[in-house]
């Protein structure tokens, strides 16, 4: 029994230092976009972004007054 829970204890220790390792977390960063400025729509807003070297583009609500849909850019590195 103290081989099985020694084995358990070691994978345990081992998969913690994976999730933990340092620079395991990638960061995505968000940019409005430059080149988009039209009544936002995901299609157009993904196109646009991939143009100016992004991976993603997503439309999101800014609450401001009035309440404006601008098309946020998508990178993994920031």
């Amino acid at each position: 029994m103290g081989v099985l829970k020694d084995r358990s204890l070691l994978c345990l220790l081992f998969l913690m230092l994976i999730l933990l390792a340092p620079g395991s977390d990638a960061k995505t960063c968000r940019k409005a976009s430059k080149s988009y400025t039209r009544d936002c729509s995901d299609d157009p807003c993904v196109s646009a972004c991939h143009k100016e070297g992004f991976i993603d583009g997503k439309c999101e609500m800014l609450w401001a007054r009035p309440v404006i849909l601008r098309c946020f850019c998508i990178s993994n590195s920031c």
